[in-house]
């Protein structure tokens, strides 16, 4: 079974993995795009994966969202962290391609295959780290 977030961004894929034979339950997930059960070692692992695009990747990453802190002021409080706290295995799925421009300025491939800059400035290099 694999349990997929009835949001926007998550629910889409719902169908083209039915028409693959996977199961598909669509819940509210608190944290992750998808959920399903593992085995482990010592018995069950519930495992997750956080989908996104590049360009959500790099403004979820500026704006601390993924990583930052919570609105208290407490680190841990991003998107990662209530992703370790709530499930054994993350995954983030990361889609896109992506390059440097001449001045070393990230770029995502967009619509009908152009290449932009992303917003914000980040360089490929600090998406990478």
């Amino acid at each position: 079974m694999l349990w997929v977030d009835n949001r926007v961004g998550s629910k889409e894929l719902a169908p083209l993995l039915s028409k693959l034979g996977v199961k598909i339950e669509l819940i509210h997930l608190e944290a992750a795009d998808f959920m399903w059960e593992g085995n482990g070692p010592e018995g069950k692992l519930m495992v997750a994966a956080e989908r996104k695009s590049i360009g959500d990747l790099v403004s979820s990453l500026q704006d601390g969202r993924l990583q930052g802190m919570d609105k208290e002021g407490d680190t841990g409080g991003g998107q990662l962290g209530k992703l370790q706290r709530s499930y054994d295995i993350v995954y983030l799925l990361v889609e896109g391609s992506y390059r440097s421009d001449k001045t070393g300025k990230l770029q995502m491939r967009g619509h009908k295959g152009v290449w932009r800059t992303v917003a914000g400035g980040m360089s490929e290099d600090t998406l990478t780290k």
